[in-house]
């Protein structure tokens, strides 16, 4: 029964991205029954955005920078909400549209780069 529940949760993950908000309860599901560690989480960011970490966002404004050897930065969407982003790979700025991956938050920010970048 337990092999079912985890190869369910890879085919689900794999095969059918619509389906990504079963992942949630079967990684549950998975550290109920011990084969799953619980999620770390960083006290100062909370359960809820800690899930954004290595989440899909979409560039909303055009990255800039204010200075040269700056980072570029910009506003990201994330699973509706927008975020002030910073850009950490790249030598050229972001354009509205581009799809990136978040990396890390700190505070009101998040890290991004773009799915090149990250190898996906």
């Amino acid at each position: 029964m337990e092999i079912l529940i985890v190869l369910a949760a890879a085919f689900v993950s794999v095969h059918f991205g619509a389906f990504d908000f079963l992942i949630p309860t079967l990684n549950k599901i998975a550290q109920k029954l011990g084969w799953q560690a619980p999620p770390k989480v960083d006290e100062k960011i909370g359960k809820g955005f800690a899930s954004i970490v290595n989440s899909t966002a979409v560039v909303k404004s055009i990255f800039s920078n204010s200075a040269e050897n700056m980072p570029f930065e910009g506003r990201v969407s994330v699973r509706g909400t927008e975020w002030k982003a910073e850009q950490i790979s790249g030598d050229f700025p972001l354009s509205v549209g581009n799809k990136v991956i978040v990396r890390r938050i700190e505070g009101n920010k998040l890290y991004v780069e773009t799915f090149s970048s990250s190898g996906v």
